[in-house]
């Protein structure tokens, strides 16, 4: 027994345009938040080398808050906070629901 798998419908039409249009926007995410993590880690890290010592604790405790809180968690109470201060088609893609579940079967 083979499995046969037919790709010609994927790699068309929109399907095909929804694996570009989400390629785009994996790199640009990953771009967005490499440069958003280096921005934010400036600044720990300055903290946490201080020679003074209360600076370097106070480094040391944001480090660990965050460290030790899952990422779920981090994205909840950063996203949604933010998403009135989002352009209009980000705070829209928030509140809509995704584009897999709008579809349907012809």
């Amino acid at each position: 027994m083979s499995l046969s798998l037919d790709w010609a419908g994927v790699l068309q039409g929109p399907p095909a345009n929804w694996l570009v249009s989400g390629f785009v926007m994996t790199l640009a995410v990953s771009l967005i938040a490499s440069l958003l993590a280096s921005v934010l880690a400036v600044p720990l890290l300055a903290l946490r080398l201080s020679p003074v010592g209360p600076v370097r604790g106070l480094g040391r405790a944001l480090i660990s808050a965050v460290r030790d809180s899952p990422l779920l968690v981090q994205m909840f109470f950063g996203i949604s906070p933010s998403i009135p201060w989002c352009p209009a088609p980000c705070a829209d893609g928030f509140k809509t629901r995704p584009m897999w579940l709008r579809c349907r079967a012809t």
